[in-house]
């Protein structure tokens, strides 16, 4: 069940490189809930991702996850903060040098007095949860670009997070394996009730796996609806960019390619 506000964001202001990012952001995220960011690319999308662990710093608003206040500044609410978030990179982001194991026990060895026994009993939890056990033992370059993607939600997951982050989750991928990372978001979300918040402008995957969208343009956040809501607001920019991205992404389904996709 869908339940308070676990992330809360209110006026958020970010300028990179004399460009204003994030003009004023403002942004409610129910617990439960499975949030989808959309933008075009170069709107600050995966910037207010950074900005929800503490990765970035605010020129000025605030954010609180789960009750916590995300001070930058204050090293025990950020640790803090990220105990409770899991966060799964746009390009999976894998340490080329270490085992698939040793990949997702990252933060469990890092984090948490475990045994070896028990970090494994983890590990093969948390690969079986996204489908793919018995690869405890190979390196990163022995995978394909999907099952890295598994990898890195299995490693995000280790911790038992209560929210998820996922930065262009389908970005790179064949249309088949994007859709089976889809279904896994939606699985995840069914079996573990986390919260998950999802910035990409995949609108295919967006209408698949949220819960709520909200548009992000100009360096705010123009609309919040559900799937439906948003397929039909009347506004002209989303109006355009929900119906001109699902008729792009049929076309790229049926002609079986990938369309490269800048991060955002």
């Amino acid at each position: 069940m869908v339940n308070e506000a676990i992330i809360l964001i209110q006026d958020l202001h970010k300028t990179l490189e004399n460009k204003k990012v994030l003009d004023g952001v403002n942004l409610s995220i129910s617990e439960g809930e499975t949030r989808v960011i959309v933008g075009q690319s170069g709107e600050g999308k995966s910037v207010l991702l950074k900005h929800i662990i503490g990765l970035m710093i605010p020129d000025k608003g605030s954010i609180w996850v789960d009750g916590i206040k995300v001070d930058p500044f204050d090293e025990r609410a950020i640790a803090r903060v990220r105990e409770r978030t899991g966060i799964v990179f746009q390009h999976s982001a894998l340490f080329d040098s270490l085992t698939v194991r040793e990949n997702v026990a990252f933060a469990l060895i890092n984090k948490h007095k475990l045994s070896n026994k028990e970090i494994d009993r983890i590990v093969a939890e948390k690969l079986a949860l996204v489908n793919l056990s018995g690869v405890e033992e190979m390196m990163p370059s022995e995978l394909s670009g999907g099952m890295k993607k598994r990898v890195a939600i299995a490693r995000a997951l280790a911790t038992e997070p209560k929210i998820v982050l996922f930065d262009e989750p389908t970005t790179g991928l064949d249309p088949l394996t994007a859709e089976n990372i889809n279904d896994l978001i939606v699985e995840l979300k069914e079996k573990l009730s986390v919260t998950q918040v999802v910035v990409t402008h995949d609108i295919h995957s967006s209408c698949k796996i949220a819960d709520n969208i909200s548009m992000l343009k100009g360096g705010k956040i123009i609309a919040t609806a559900s799937v439906d809501e948003m397929m039909k607001n009347p506004d002209p920019f989303i109006h355009e960019f929900m119906t001109i991205s699902m008729t792009h992404i049929k076309d790229r389904d049926s002609d079986g390619e990938i369309v490269s996709q800048e991060r955002a």
